[in-house]
């Protein structure tokens, strides 16, 4: 009884299992497992591929798969995305471009070789004196005083107030580019997750290995992974 069950128990894993060898090449040596399509001849994918492909571009592992529908879906995604992320750089490009020249015209600043932290500074203080007279008060000889081609002044606190509004609109498009850049890489790890989700593995299936050793014989041995 235990060799009629061994015997029925590989008859069908023999029956179920893609078997990777032919009569031919069964005389050749080993085979390697055929996964390109399953027991029910439907085609299989390297589910390592599609997820790579999805974190390269959202939607590509999709495409690769044949799920249109939802690739459809992540390239949309991605275009709207990056079309967004070059708007904000793009506004925000310009608005300090307009901040730069307001403080240039009003308050006399001149531009070449001035960081972020000093633009900080003209929308704080109406003059470059005002702003020393801060820092040796509160921080003393630790702080930063501004002479030379450092100074300005501004006409009135309208046009620097003008100025912070102007400068902060450029920070927010900034801030909101790197928002969508958090919301691509989201993208991409939500598209490799959906794919892995979604696509069964060809090396859940069961395979079956035939060799023929030049002694005579045949070598069977059959494989399920979980």
């Amino acid at each position: 009884m235990t060799r009629i069950g061994a015997i029925i128990l590989l008859s069908a894993v023999y029956l179920a299992a893609p078997i990777s060898a032919t009569a031919q090449d069964v005389q050749n040596g080993p085979i390697q497992d055929i996964t390109d399509t399953d027991i029910f001849g439907e085609q299989l994918y390297s589910k390592r591929k599609a997820i790579l492909l999805s974190l390269a571009v959202p939607g590509l592992g999709h495409a690769y798969t044949g799920n249109w529908e939802r690739a459809r879906i992540y390239f949309a995604t991605e275009a709207v995305t990056w079309a967004g992320f070059a708007a904000f750089r793009i506004f925000g490009s310009w608005k300090a471009d307009d901040f730069r020249t307001l403080a240039a015209d009003r308050a006399g600043v001149i531009l070449q070789g001035q960081n972020d932290a000093y633009f900080k500074q003209v929308g704080i203080f109406g003059t470059s004196d005002e702003h020393n007279q801060d820092q040796r008060l509160t921080l003393r000889d630790r702080g930063r005083t501004y002479t030379g081609n450092d100074t300005w002044a501004w006409v009135s606190d309208v046009d620097r107030l003008q100025y912070q509004s102007i400068r902060k609109s450029s920070q927010r498009a900034r801030v909101r580019s790197y928002y969508l850049v958090g919301l691509a890489i989201a993208a991409r790890i939500a598209s490799a997750v959906d794919i892995r989700r979604t696509l069964p593995s060809a090396s859940n299936l069961p395979t079956l290995n035939l060799y023929m050793p030049p002694e005579g014989g045949v070598w069977m041995m059959a494989r399920l992974s979980f």
